[in-house]
């Protein structure tokens, strides 16, 4: 419908189902909400660096659906022909019981970063989602019984000399002083539900820095800024030089 995508309440919904705009060979469009939210926060854009050239693509959800719906792709996978497929399941969701299903999931967390676990853990969060929105994250992590380190309050990162986000580093060795555990909550800035799907770049970035544990951001850099393609993989590291 012609509504606002509640998981990136900037970014452009489907319309590829709405005839208004199908006959007019328009797939896909931004909200009235997110037009403005656009203009306010990308003023001083041109109109060629907006959203809509981003390469995020609103009607992906409806693709996947159809192809997952064909009966030759059912068969090669494996599946039931005939079964219809869909990413969000009434049928499946309503199997769960629902006393466990809306069991406060906190005593793990907890049990997690204040035991001997040694994990390096990372929660992160797209500021643009307002379905698990930034706000909602930030108030269980913070009830959690540890403390940020008082040198790494919202850390600001970049991207391409761009704020990509911010960090947050907690101090776990504070309730387990034999704990070799780290934890970081991280932001990124304008994205959506699906970090990958609405800031592939940044999302890299970060899922780079959390394999290699490099939170410096003291330069103002990126982590492999100046570097060459390559991508670390814990002690290994995979790149694309020639022999």
């Amino acid at each position: 419908g012609y509504q606002i995508n509640p998981y990136a309440l900037s970014y452009p919904i489907c319309v590829a189902e709405d005839e208004r705009f199908t006959s007019r060979g328009i797939t896909s469009l931004h909200s009235p909400q997110a037009r403005t939210l656009t203009r306010k926060k990308f003023s001083q854009l041109k109109e060629s660096n907006k959203l809509e050239d981003t390469g995020y693509e609103p009607c992906v959800r409806d693709y996947l659906s159809t192809y997952l719906n064909r009966p030759d792709v059912q068969e090669a996978i494996h599946a039931t022909v005939g079964a219809e497929w869909d990413e969000c399941s009434d049928p499946v969701w309503l199997q769960w019981d629902l006393a466990s299903f809306y069991e406060k999931q906190m005593k793990y967390y907890i049990e997690l970063v204040q035991g001997d676990y040694d994990l390096n853990m990372l929660v992160f969060s797209g500021d643009d989602d307002s379905v698990c929105a930034t706000t909602g994250t930030q108030f269980w992590i913070y009830d959690l019984g540890v403390e940020v380190k008082p040198d790494h309050w919202w850390d600001n990162w970049h991207v391409d000399g761009q704020t990509a986000g911010y960090f947050a580093q907690f101090e776990l060795d504070k309730v387990n002083i034999t704990s070799n555990s780290s934890f970081v909550f991280a932001t990124v800035h304008h994205a959506g539900h699906e970090v990958p799907a609405y800031k592939p770049k940044e999302a890299f970035d970060l899922w780079e820095r959390f394999l290699t544990q490099n939170w410096d951001v003291s330069s103002g850099a990126d982590v492999h800024s100046g570097a060459k393609d390559e991508v670390f993989l814990g002690d290994a590291l995979v790149g694309d030089e020639e022999e």
